[in-house]
Formats: C-alpha cells, structure tokens, sequence
C-alpha cells in the first residue's frame, strides 16, 4: 500500500496517483531507481470539477433533434382572420339584427298601406318580426365568428341608416303620388333593414 502524503489516503501498490486528490505518489517500499525510459506515467485521474469538454466521439447525432423552425404567431391586425365573438360583442350584433328585423317590418307594412287593410298589414308586420327572432336561434348556433370589429360595423349600419334618412326626408318631395310614396319609403326601410342584418353579424 502507498499513502498519499497529500491527504493520507491508501492507495494500490502499483497506482502512481493519489485516487482522491491526484498528487503523485512516491514509491517508498521499492528504492529501486527506474529509468525514464523504461517507466510510462499515466495520465492523472480527472477531477470531479474539471472540466470536461464534450468531444465530437461523444456527440450522439442519432438523439440530437433539430429545432423545429420558428414561426410567428398569427397577428389580429390580419384583415381575413376570423375573430371569435365575445359575450358583449354578441349582445351587440343581437341588438342590430332586431333593429334590421323592425325596420323590414316596417318597411313592410308601410309599402302595403295602400292595398291592403290596417289588420292585414298589421298581421304581416307581426310575422315578419316573429320570423325574424326565430332566424336569429340558428344564427346564433352556427354563426361563431366574424369578419368586422364592432366599430367597423356599428360604421356601416350608421352609415346604411343615415342613407336612408336622407332617401325618406326627399322622397315626398320627389315623387307626387302617394300610393308611390309609400312604396318608395317602405322600400328604402326594406333594404335598409336588409342590410343591417347583414352587417350585424359580419
């Protein structure tokens, strides 16, 4: 057994260093003077903290994976991209379509006015309104995105419904007949509601 006079440890009779800290070790049992020639040291065991650097042997190109690549995150400025309804958007676009589906009544049982009685016009204006909130369940099924922002939309309806202001405000000045001028009003609220619900779930 060889001591390690570094740290006192026992080591093999034939190690040349210390197996703890690497010092190397003086073989005091056999005084025999060996020639450099003839005595190959071996290299000092490494440390625990050493260093090790990874050598290309030890690289495994079987368990490296390459990085997927990078993509960006689809952006909400994207004008095509489908945008998902939240609660306060879809009351929003409820309101409009009743407001579109009042004024196509309207419109409705004004355009009748002059060929039909007051209670048959007042029978049609009540199944149109109810047909309409019907349509609106399956809408509000199936319809899950939509293509407008809420400002985008409530633009088009003010715009669709200040048109349609200026077209009722002319129209008695522009056509004489009165059965005409009912139809010309009741028309314009027609397409005018049309057109809001269209818009109101966009």
């Amino acid at each position: 057994m060889q001591r390690c006079p570094q740290c006192s440890l026992d080591n093999r009779a034939d190690d040349y260093y210390c197996a703890r800290c690497g010092t190397l070790l003086q073989d005091t049992s056999d005084n025999t003077q060996l020639s450099p020639r003839n005595v190959v040291i071996p290299p000092p065991p490494p440390s625990a903290h050493a260093y090790q650097p990874t050598t290309p042997a030890s690289f495994s190109q079987a368990s490296h994976k390459p990085d997927a690549p990078f993509s960006l995150p689809p952006t909400s400025t994207d004008k095509t991209q489908k945008q998902l309804r939240p609660r306060a958007h879809t009351l929003l676009c409820v309101i409009l379509y009743v407001l579109g589906i009042s004024f196509i009544a309207f419109g409705t049982f004004g355009a009748l006015i002059p060929f039909a009685s007051n209670a048959l016009d007042a029978s049609i204006l009540f199944v149109i309104f109810i047909g309409g909130l019907f349509g609106l369940v399956p809408i509000l099924k199936y319809h899950k995105t939509s293509r407008l922002r809420w400002w985008q939309r409530l633009l088009w309806i003010i715009g669709t419904i200040v048109v349609g202001f200026l077209i009722l405000a002319l129209a008695p000045s522009l056509i004489k007949v009165v059965s005409a001028q009912y139809i010309a009003i009741g028309g314009t609220m027609i397409i005018g509601g049309l057109l809001i619900t269209i818009f109101a779930f966009s």
